[in-house]
């Protein structure tokens, strides 16, 4: 194992109680005044928020002084969390996974066993090595280490993180299986992370998201790539070109930008942005690198308030045909109206080819030569308000790029200039 990973495990992994306690995670919620340590819950039997002691193996936060808020337990699901008082921001973030695809796997499981105690009787941070993941059922991921442990090497460490390289979480270590007269393990099983979500939801507590969302560096490598190795040869100049682009965007706040779409439109209907996944969060870059793109001059940085006259993003939750968004989009996500000329780029739907990701809006005349627009909700229009709007499918950016690859190739230099013109027929006709 790698030390700096190996490290960063360590400032995470939480001691929970004695020689006889269990191990926990912390976790860095949205809430910028709390963490949460996620552990199981007979970790936590007998103990109330005056009594639980939780302490840090690793030099950084040996010291700190761990202030408990609140514990909150399900005994169905044998989960637990234990909010505590924030005492450092600069805490990794650690993002929930779902179990793998794949059953081989290189991830860790970290706790303090009660083998590791030395004369003091406190227990010392261990590593198990994971290489196998199996069944999912009830609630309980079944899984195997490498080299096969006995069963002494494992007590304490229930509530222990199961890790993958990615430092994402996958769940919390619930119990052993020991099948042979020497007691060595057989299997494990550990509680997967979205029971933990469920808990947070239940209780109303501040989400834990699946991606640090400070920055748009967690999607990265997602925007602008294609699974056509043929059309990725063919824009090798123009995606050199976007990520020249894409520079500047790359350490702006995506929760941030995304809220502000929102709030710039005072829509009666937000959507939380601790559902978008990783290809939503890819699209929503490649939509702000294609308004910047197309509108150079009003947009010479990502700022949402210079991009809103010009294009709003609207996030469905539900999956429609591009023909249907007019009766199928939530009128109530839409808000104050920005004039027919500002085109509406629909997030969270699939892409239906380049030839059907626009649906062109009627031109009438501006509303705001009645009325001012400041004070005109779409949703006041009804149906009949959203004829006058243009639509467009988020991958249409992508989608031009793909169908019009062979043309995009050896300009010499002109990629930007031509995808700009392509663009530009596609959502303006």
């Amino acid at each position: 194992m790698i030390k700096g990973y190996a490290d960063e495990l360590k400032a995470l992994t939480v001691r929970i109680g004695g020689n006889d306690g269990g191990s926990g995670v912390l976790i860095k919620p949205l809430n910028a005044s709390v963490l949460y340590v996620l552990t199981a819950c007979h970790c936590l039997e007998g103990v109330t928020e005056d009594t639980v002691e939780l302490s840090f193996e690793d030099t950084l936060y040996k010291d700190v002084k761990i202030e408990v808020n609140k514990i909150y337990r399900d005994e169905n699901t044998d989960t637990a969390i234990i909010v505590i008082n924030r005492f450092d921001d600069s805490v990794r973030f650690v993002g929930f996974a779902d179990k793998p695809v794949n059953t081989q796997v290189n991830c860790y499981h970290t706790g303090f066993p009660s083998c590791r105690a030395g004369e003091d009787t406190i227990r010392k941070l261990a590593f198990r090595e994971v290489n196998r993941i199996w069944h999912d059922k009830e609630n309980l991921v079944e899984y195997a280490y490498t080299p096969t442990p006995q069963k002494h090497e494992l007590t304490g460490l229930s509530g222990g993180g199961i890790f993958n390289e990615k430092f994402q979480l996958l769940g919390i270590h619930k119990q052993s299986a020991y099948q042979d007269k020497d007691e060595q393990l057989g299997s494990a099983f550990y509680i997967p992370c979205r029971c933990y979500h469920a808990m947070i939801v239940a209780n109303g507590l501040s989400p834990v998201y699946e991606f640090d969302l400070s920055t748009f560096n967690p999607f990265k490598d997602d925007i602008f790539t294609f699974d056509n190795k043929g059309a990725m040869q063919d824009l090798e100049a123009l995606l050199g070109a976007m990520a020249l682009m894409q520079a500047g965007l790359i350490k702006k706040n995506p929760k941030e930008m995304f809220e502000a779409f929102q709030e710039k439109r005072r829509c009666t209907k937000k959507v939380m942005p601790d559902i978008l996944k990783r290809e939503d969060w890819a699209r929503f870059a490649e939509f702000l690198l294609a308004a910047k793109l197309l509108k150079p001059e009003e947009i010479d940085d990502y700022d949402v308030d210079k991009i809103v006259p010009h294009f709003q993003y609207v996030y469905s939750e539900e999956d429609f045909d591009m023909l249907d968004a007019r009766k199928c989009l939530n009128i109530n996500q839409m808000g104050k109206f920005y004039g027919v000329g500002c085109i509406y780029v629909i997030g969270g739907i699939k892409s239906k080819t380049c030839t059907y990701d626009v649906l062109p809006g009627k031109k009438v005349p501006d509303i705001s030569n009645a009325t001012s627009s400041e004070e005109f909700d779409i949703a006041d229009g009804g149906a009949k308000c959203m004829n006058n709007l243009t639509f467009v499918n988020c991958h249409l950016f992508r989608d031009v790029m793909e169908l019009n690859g062979p043309t995009l190739k050896d300009l010499g230099g002109k990629e930007l200039e031509t995808y700009q013109s392509l663009l530009n027929e596609k959502v303006y006709g």
